[in-house]
């Protein structure tokens, strides 16, 4: 069935990944219904509640802090609490147990779980990821992290914004459970064929550490399978101090997980420029992270549709376009949006070619200069909704290109599937002509590799050079310039000389 496992890691990748799953769940159909262009048994897997009834969760393994699961509890509607065997004990006298009251939810979440139509979302509103969440897990999907004040652990979490903090956090906790045992594996051999496995991550923090560490397991336990990793990037941080910490953490992360990944993908939440359709609250999570969202599940969405489709693509197909067989590995994020009712006259203006919205995070010498060239080696794209003629998009793929033509390979996969807006999506496009849940949006998402990467590396590279200890200074920064090498074969450029002053 090509399946697709999901690790989440840390709190801007759960809001991410929660738009994410809400959107799965959109696009189930019940009776009487057309049949979705979607295969749920790629994200999602059968298993049976407690009351004996068949259920449907997602393949998903979710880790965050204990603070930051609000109101979602392990145990729901589906499934009875289960007996964990390494909380029983051989004590048989008295047990008084002490619990923490329970995060009450918001009234959205009360609506939804009494069947009710639910009051619209505000930023003000959201507390925590899980309040517009509409899904259930199965109780080993969630996995939350805590420790008492009085032990070790509990100082690397507070706070947790450094990359080696979270490098000994999963030390410790693979040496005291096998995290992949207790945690991944019984999910993929549930599997029949898996097609990959997607991980959202925050890099630019402790969860960057961590993460690198969960990759050189999964990479040891699923040998050549994709290994798509989204690196979630905060753009927002006005500290002079801690912007240089969190550049740091990224550039440890993005090193480490490189070598362990197919595509890593760094995705800012504060783009540097929006087009005007755009219009986010930049300190809401649950905004930034649905612009994220947005441009995510659209650029995926080949790696779910049903098999019979033409537009249908794994992970490793789209990977040919862009990655040079293992060898380009950083990729950039874009995309465009357009009402669907309206995408005609987005198109005559021009505007259909090529992305208005790049979620690369920006350089740390300020964006790049008006007027420097940019080297495109490949790219994927996504389009829902009539951006080309079918004509148009059989042409740009390279099954009908001379094979001795040169260029960029482009790989183009369009369809009918539009990006819906649900009630726990905030309207942060203003160029829809409905704000009902109803309402659907046409977008272009491309992942491409080109000269941009190797100029944010190289800028990175030589910030993070004067930040760091004389001992980690040649390793981090001969791995960062071994990236940027990557992205120089193949490419030779007049005009270079011209730009450099």
């Amino acid at each position: 069935m090509h399946e697709i496992l999901t690790i989440q890691l840390g709190q801007q990748s759960n809001y991410l990944a929660t738009h994410f799953w809400n959107i799965q769940e959109s696009y189930f159909t019940y009776g009487g219904q057309d049949e979705s262009l979607v295969d749920h048994d790629i994200h999602f897997r059968p298993g049976i509640g407690a009351d004996g009834a068949d259920t449907y969760t997602p393949r998903a393994l979710i880790y965050d802090l204990k603070d930051s699961f609000g109101s979602l509890r392990k145990t729901n509607a589906l499934y009875e609490a289960e007996e964990d065997p390494a909380s029983q004990s051989l004590w048989n006298g008295t047990t008084v147990p002490h619990k923490q009251p329970p995060i009450p939810p918001i009234p959205y979440q009360a609506q939804l779980d009494a069947g009710l139509p639910p009051p619209p979302l505000t930023p003000s509103s959201i507390r925590y990821w899980s309040d517009y969440n509409h899904l259930f897990y199965h109780p080993r999907s969630l996995i939350p992290i805590a420790a008492s004040s009085a032990s070790s652990l509990q100082a690397r979490l507070s706070p947790f914004d450094t990359w080696d903090a979270g490098d000994e956090l999963f030390g410790d906790l693979d040496r005291d459970h096998d995290i992949l045992d207790r945690d991944l594996r019984p999910f993929a051999e549930e599997c029949d064929a898996l097609q990959g496995v997607q991980v959202v991550a925050g890099v630019d923090d402790g969860w960057g550490g961590f993460a690198a560490r969960y990759l050189e397991r999964v990479r040891d336990e699923f040998g050549k399978a994709s290994v798509w990793v989204w690196g979630v990037v905060d753009g927002m941080e006005t500290r002079r101090e801690k912007q240089l910490q969190r550049l740091v953490n990224s550039a440890k992360s993005m090193r480490e997980i490189t070598a362990q990944a197919s595509v890593y993908v760094p995705v800012t939440n504060s783009p540097s420029v929006l087009p005007g359709y755009v219009t986010i609250e930049p300190s809401s999570q649950w905004h930034t992270s649905a612009l994220q969202a947005t441009a995510f599940e659209s650029m995926t969405l080949p790696a779910r549709l049903r098999a019979t489709l033409e537009t249908r693509a794994t992970l490793a197909d789209m990977e040919v376009a862009f990655n040079n067989h293992g060898n380009r590995k950083v990729a950039g994020l874009g995309m465009s949006v357009a009402d669907s009712d309206n995408l005609g006259e987005h198109k005559e203006t021009g505007e259909e070619e090529g992305v208005d919205i790049s979620l690369l995070p920006s350089s740390p010498q300020g964006p790049q200069r008006l007027g420097s060239r940019t080297h495109l080696f490949g790219s994927a794209e996504t389009l829902r909704g009539p951006w080309k003629s079918e004509e148009d998009v059989v042409m740009a793929n390279p099954e009908s290109r001379d094979r001795f033509q040169s260029g960029p390979t482009v790989h183009k996969y369009q369809t009918s599937q539009l990006f819906p807006q649900l009630s726990s999506f905030p309207h942060i496009f203003s160029n829809a002509t409905s704000t009902s849940s109803t309402a659907s949006l046409a977008v272009r998402t491309s992942l491409s590799t080109n000269s941009a990467i190797s100029d944010r590396i190289r800028a990175m590279s030589g910030t993070v050079r004067r930040l760091i200890t004389f001992d980690e200074r040649e390793a981090l920064c001969n791995g960062l310039e071994e990236l940027c090498d990557e992205y120089i074969e193949g490419w030779e450029s007049g005009s270079d000389e011209e730009d450099e002053d």
